[in-house]
């Protein structure tokens, strides 16, 4: 079958037209090119920003996809000793007035602390919570009623080791001895001092047992003959009280390797009373 000369001319100029035609369909699109539909008066905001960029170096028809995405505002990160500790207390607001906030793994910080809080051992709610602070930004050292007992008497206890690493190991410049109301130990501590203090002998009645509790009884003795000689009406609120500014001074004190840092300023140790009904911590003037 034989076909006219203009019909083969026809087609062999409408071949090469076809292909170009879909070999422009399989190219990919440029998306900086595109642009919003008429009836948005503004482009809405996404969520993820996607870019692509072109290859310079590679011939093949490789992009790269970059893909970052909205974040909020940074928080000015303090500075200074005092200024970590006034972001303390802002945050211990936040959580007296009825908000807990999530403890996050702070990324990075497991070995760079802030801050050491000395806490009571008592069952009570942790230091990260009452401060508000991701895990990992606070060294927390726990004994009962928040003193180094032994430290009393022998400088080279693990407790009061616990606290000087952090500081001088790990970077933390700042302290906090957190006492509560209502302490429970000082609260025994109390209750025992009143049984001796009248006693004119030892007996094998009155004997304390063999055991390390003498050593926790007599690193807080001073704080309870202290607030019994101010004659206060509360003597366990003041013991307790006393015994927060004891640890803070022993802390900053010649049996530590701390006194210098905190003559430079280099170093703050400060006591706050936490009160586990109103959720608020209260700065003392040690």
């Amino acid at each position: 079958m034989r076909f006219p000369i203009f019909v083969l001319l026809v087609l062999a100029l409408a071949v090469p037209a076809f292909a170009q035609v879909n070999d422009d369909s399989e190219k990919p699109t440029d998306i900086t090119t595109l642009t919003w539909p008429t009836e948005y008066s503004t482009a809405p905001d996404p969520v993820w920003v996607q870019s692509v960029v072109d290859d310079p170096v590679s011939t093949d028809s490789e992009t790269t996809t970059t893909e970052t995405a909205e974040t909020a505002p940074e928080t000015e990160v303090p500075s200074t000793p005092q200024g970590w500790l006034d972001a303390f207390m802002s945050a211990n607001e936040v959580f007296a007035g009825g908000e807990i906030v999530p403890i996050q793994l702070a990324e990075g910080l497991y070995s760079q602390p802030k801050a050491v809080v000395l806490q009571c051992a008592e069952s009570m709610s942790d230091a990260h919570i009452i401060f508000g602070q991701p895990r990992g930004r606070i060294a927390v050292v726990r004994t009962m009623a928040n003193t180094l007992p032994i430290a009393a008497m022998q400088p080279d206890s693990v407790d009061a080791a616990s606290v000087e690493y952090a500081v001088l190991n790990q970077g933390a410049r700042f302290i906090i001895v957190l006492g509560h109301t209502n302490c429970e130990v000082m609260q025994t501590v109390v209750a025992k001092w009143k049984e001796i203090k009248g006693m004119t002998q030892v007996t094998p009645g009155n004997q304390a047992p063999r055991c390390n509790l003498p050593a926790l009884y007599q690193a807080l003795y001073p704080a309870v003959m202290r607030a019994n000689r101010d004659g206060g009406a509360d003597l366990l609120d003041a013991s307790v009280r006393n015994n927060i500014a004891n640890s803070v001074a022993a802390l900053a004190g010649d049996r530590f390797n701390l006194r210098r840092l905190v003559q430079s300023g280099e170093l703050v140790i400060v006591g706050v009373i936490y009160d586990p009904e109103t959720r608020k911590v209260e700065l003392l003037d040690t």
